[in-house]
Order: C-alpha cells, then structure tokens, then sequence
C-alpha cells in the first residue's frame, strides 16, 4: 500500500513537472517566432515603403489561441515598448495596446499602391498619439476636447471610444458607425467604392479610391523614419 502511494505521487510528481516543462518549451518557440515576426516586419517595411522601423522600440509577442482552431494556432501583435500616456480618461485603455497583425494585403493594379494593413498598423503608433494627445486639443484647427470630455462628466454621459488602425474611405457614417467606433485613417469621399471595369485586364479597378493610393506612393517614395514622421504632414496625404 505504502509502496502504491509513493508511486502514485511520484507520476502525479513528473506529470505536473511535465506541465511546466512543456510551457517553457513553449514560450521559447513563441520567442523565436516573436524575433521572427519583428525582422520580417522590419525587413517589409524597409522594402515595401522605405519606411525605417527601430526594432530596438517594439515588442512582439503571442497574444492568444485563435478561436475555433483545430489545433491551437496562435495569433501575435506588436506594441512599442515604454507606456504611452494620453490627456483623456477615455483613451488609457489604448496606452498598452498591441497591434494584431492582419496580414491583409491589396494590390497595385486594383487599388492603386501595393499595401499591407500592417503598414497602417505601424504608422498608428505615431499616428494615434498625435490624434489623441494633439490633434483633439488644437484649437487653432477648431477642436476642443476638453470642453467635450467636461460636457460628458457634467452629463455623465459615458462613452467607450473604439478605434480602429486601418485606412478606410468613404462616407462618414462608415467611420462613426458600430457604437462608438472610428478609423486613424479615415478619408470621407463618397465616390471611394466607384469602380470600373479594366478593358485590358478585364479586371475591377477601384478609382475612386486609387488617387488617394497614388498619394500613399508618393508620400512615400522618399525613405522616412517612423519616430520621425510629421504627422500633420502626413494627414495631409
């Protein structure tokens, strides 16, 4: 009987060993793949838009299991590292927010400019400060969020903003709609979803949307450094 128990704990022993064994294994394999992730990315950005991104400046890591996966594959995101701190109570909950890659790519003949969502995703970064800590509280461009956010506290009207990375044209009920939410990128022009049929190609080309790419392309067809980036200048693209 003696000698059962001390067998029985002994497996009970190496089983939850095991557990921790097979998790250090894991967080190794997601440290490489996160190192991976972030080379590549910086590779992409450098090649694709001559955009310079300091590695040095963001963390990748794995995020969680992808939902209704078979097996359990993992989704990853970036954030910069060191808290970013907005003037708003409204906007902490983006002070540690990680970018989830998308992987969504369009290309040059359809729309325009050959882009990744995770080019948008990185310029958010600087993108967001800039609109949430600056843009909202300059007057001089007819904003005032701080009398805003006291109408919201004197009312008790409570909002919870969602803010979303991608670049999106069209009209502006397409950037407030969905309770709340709003696009970084947003450009309002009805005529983004006009399209028209390519006579050699015989392919759909999105034209209202492909002069505003042809800015992107042109904006950034000079090497630029993302920590560097006039924000007011780019908005203006």
């Amino acid at each position: 009987m003696k000698k059962s128990l001390i067998i029985t704990f002994t497996f009970l022993l190496l089983l939850s060993q095991c557990g921790k064994i097979l998790k250090l294994i894991q967080d190794a394999k997601h440290r490489k793949v996160s190192r991976q992730i972030l080379n590549d990315l910086v590779i992409e950005m450098k090649r694709d838009y001559n955009l310079i991104v300091d590695k040095d400046n963001y963390e990748v890591k794995a995020l969680g299991v992808i939902p209704r996966s078979v097996l359990p594959v993992y989704y990853f995101g970036i954030i910069k590292k060191g808290k970013v701190e907005y003037k708003s109570k409204y906007f902490e909950e983006y002070e540690n927010d990680y970018y989830v890659f998308e992987g969504n790519e369009y290309d040059e003949d359809k729309w325009g400019f050959k882009f990744s969502q995770n080019l948008f995703g990185m310029l958010s970064f600087g993108l967001r400060s800039y609109v949430l800590n600056n843009l909202l509280y300059d007057k001089s461009k007819g904003n005032n969020f701080e009398e805003i956010e006291k109408i919201f506290i004197e009312s008790g009207y409570k909002i919870k903003p969602y803010i979303f990375n991608f670049w999106v044209c069209g009209e502006i009920e397409d950037d407030i709609g969905g309770g709340g939410g709003g696009y970084l990128n947003f450009v309002k022009d009805e005529k983004c979803n006009e399209e028209i049929r390519d006579k050699i190609t015989q392919r759909r080309v999105r034209i209202g949307i492909k002069k505003y790419m042809e800015k992107f392309k042109e904006y950034f067809s000079v090497e630029r450094e993302l920590e560097t980036i006039d924000w007011e200048e780019y908005m203006k693209f």
